[in-house]
């Protein structure tokens, strides 16, 4: 894996272009490349060895020096992709999959992006043409940001900390990304939490040419695909190619000659990652987590799963006092992301950086698969009528409060904020919009909850991203429409992104199949019934796992956790290091200072999380991960991070 970053259209000293690149070094510590060719400035941090495909150094320069490529990530295809190449009579001069999209851009030109499977992002200086052609993947695994200075130099990098080396760009926050960030719990594209700074959607191509005109245009969408295949008549055929595909793409990513892995997570997917790795025999596979797992998808623990499947497992623990690396994971995820696992995720990634070069995990199979709680309440409640809500909400006093709080989603404590989030669910699903409607299940701070939180400041931006969302149009059912709503940026900004970030922030690559491109096309054409039935989700991928290890599965899956027992989010938070950063962080000193939210509503806050109730233990880590974003990037407090 690596990472790539440029600046095009006014010439600068290459020593920018150095500092943009080794900004990124733990995404490629082996080496970096550089292309110089003013107004075009382009360099790639690189991993040696991680696949055939990445063999070679880069740049990658055609024969006659007229072409010059930088790619971050694999070309799962790009072996039968050269065949194709060779049949037509075109030489290579290496083995690396950048020299076959380079190729490819020969002789298709921009829609040489259509045919690759892969996860990428890469740029083409086409030197005859006097342009640069930059593409990121379909599922946007790999991310990618630019920002365009005041003279008109277009800057791209696959992090946004490496934009900030460039002397024209600053770090300045934008509150409407904030707003979106604390309604969300991620920053959703195409713009960042930074004035000025963008995401490349997913996708998405983009030229830019020496008249500094830029355009961007969609070359993958996901409506194309959400038709089923018609040779597919059964369920049986649609679970064969499944079954095809998915050990397809699994085999893809085991390829090269680096050691590879799997995160085995207690989940269906990472088992069903497992089983394929270990269908063809060879060495025993390498599996790691961050605890016992089986808690979820009714699995047995992770290490009786890998013991029956022959593999070599380790485990590392998670323990409150690994929350000491949070500063260091919001300085590594550029953003601020409001979800506790990314810690565990940071611990896991380091315990495997230390056995392999390369890790599968399943991560985005639930939001493909439609299979959040928030999907499930979802699906319900769209089969009811209007006047069923009306009668919920006069009933909802005499209804057990703990059965109707998980039924939507809420886990833990019951109290006075997860009640009121019920009653306005009850309330939008009479008139308001699908993405309204989630947004009560799913939001870290809803409107009710923000107005009294916000100073002035913030209340002039507050809804801004929620209120011009649209509904997906056009898909024909409920469940499909749910999944289009992860397209634009639930699954790449709140679930791919901080993956990638978390793996190569550990300098190991992170290989998701579920990811796969033909695999997800696929997936988009299925039928519901093959998604979610009757209660169970993600249903081929349990009926493969049922096919690869029979009896494995529980009968049911365990009952939710009880009040009586600590989430990990109540115990860190109750906990140190964390318990002294919120002392430090949402003082009331630091929130005067800040100027964004009400002292006095923030410390109601935080009264409320000691109760216990999973609402405001959420909003008040989302608010510490956004302060020391603050500090980090923003401030440039010194002592946060011991990296740079």
């Amino acid at each position: 894996m690596s990472g790539i970053a440029g600046y095009l259209g006014s010439a600068q000293s290459p020593a920018i272009l150095q500092a943009m690149v080794g900004k990124m070094m733990h995404r490629g510590p082996d080496g970096q490349g550089l292309h110089i060719e003013n107004p075009v400035f382009m360099g790639i941090r690189r991993m040696a060895s991680f696949s055939a495909g990445e063999a070679v150094e880069q740049p990658v320069y055609s024969p006659d020096r007229k072409l010059a490529i930088i790619s971050a990530g694999e070309i799962y295809n790009y072996r039968e992709e050269r065949a194709e190449l060779e049949r037509k009579g075109i030489n290579f001069r290496t083995d690396s999959d950048a020299e076959v999209v380079m190729r490819l851009y020969e002789v298709y030109g921009v829609n040489c992006v259509n045919r690759l499977n892969g996860t990428f992002t890469f740029a083409i200086h086409d030197m005859q043409k006097d342009l640069v052609f930059i593409a990121r993947g379909p599922m946007g695994v790999k991310p990618l940001y630019y920002a365009t200075t005041q003279s008109g130099t277009f800057v791209f990098a696959s992090e946004i900390k490496a934009l900030f080396e460039h002397p024209s760009i600053t770090a300045e926050p934008d509150l409407t990304g904030v707003d979106a960030y604390l309604s969300l719990g991620y920053s959703p594209g195409p713009d960042a939490m930074f004035k000025g700074v963008h995401k490349l959607p997913p996708g998405h191509r983009l030229i830019w040419n020496a008249g500094l005109h830029v355009m961007i245009e969609p070359y993958w969408q996901w409506e194309s695909y959400a038709t089923p295949d018609p040779v597919l008549k059964t369920d049986e055929d649609f679970q064969a190619r499944f079954d095809q595909l998915f050990e397809e793409a699994v085999k893809r990513r085991m390829t090269g000659s680096a050691p590879t892995g799997a995160f085995l997570t207690g989940s269906l997917e990472s088992v069903a990652i497992v089983a394929a790795m270990a269908k063809d025999g060879g060495p025993p596979v390498r599996t790691f987590s961050t605890s016992a797992g089986g808690d979820r998808d009714g699995l047995p623990p992770s290490r009786d799963v890998a013991a029956r499947l022959g593999c070599h497992h380790e485990e590392m623990p998670f323990i409150a006092h690994d929350m000491d690396k949070l500063p260091e994971l919001i300085w590594a995820l550029d953003e601020p992301v409001a979800d506790i696992s990314i810690a565990p995720l940071y611990i896991l990634s380091r315990l495997a950086s230390k056995h392999v070069k390369a890790v599968l995990a399943g991560t985005g199979t639930n939001e493909i698969f439609a299979n959040r709680p928030a999907h499930d309440a979802m699906l319900l409640a769209h089969k009811r009528p209007k006047s069923f809500y009306r009668m919920m909400e006069v009933l909802m006093p005499a209804l057990p409060q703990a059965s109707l709080a998980r039924k939507h989603g809420f886990f833990g404590r019951i109290g006075p904020r997860t009640k009121q989030r019920i009653r306005d669910f009850f309330d939008a699903m009479q008139d308001d919009s699908l993405f309204r409607q989630q947004v009560m299940l799913t939001s870290v701070f809803d409107a009710r909850e923000k107005m009294p939180l916000y100073a002035d400041n913030m209340a002039l931006v507050s809804g801004t991203y929620v209120d011009c969302k649209k509904d997906p149009a056009g898909w024909p059912t409920m469940m499909a429409r749910l999944m289009a709503m992860q397209r634009d940026a639930a699954l790449p900004d709140g679930v791919l992104a901080p993956f990638d970030k978390m793996t190569m922030f550990s300098s190991i690559s992170g290989r998701l199949p579920f990811m796969d491109t033909r695999l997800m096309e696929f997936i988009l054409g299925a039928p519901d019934h093959m998604r979610r039935n009757h209660g169970k989700g993600k249903v081929m991928v349990r009926n493969y796992v049922e096919k690869m290890l029979p009896g494995l599965l529980l009968k049911s899956a365990p009952a939710p956790k009880g009040e009586g027992k600590k989430s990990m989010l109540e115990d860190c938070l109750s906990s140190n290091p964390l318990k002294e950063m919120v002392e430090t962080c949402l003082s009331d000193a630091s929130v005067r200072r800040r100027e964004l939210f009400e002292p006095k509503a923030v410390r109601e806050l935080l009264v409320g999380a000691r109760t216990g109730e999973m609402v405001y233990l959420k909003q008040v880590f989302a608010l510490l991960t956004l302060e020391l974003w603050f500090r980090i990037y923003i401030d440039h407090e010194k002592g946060w991070i011991s990296r740079s």
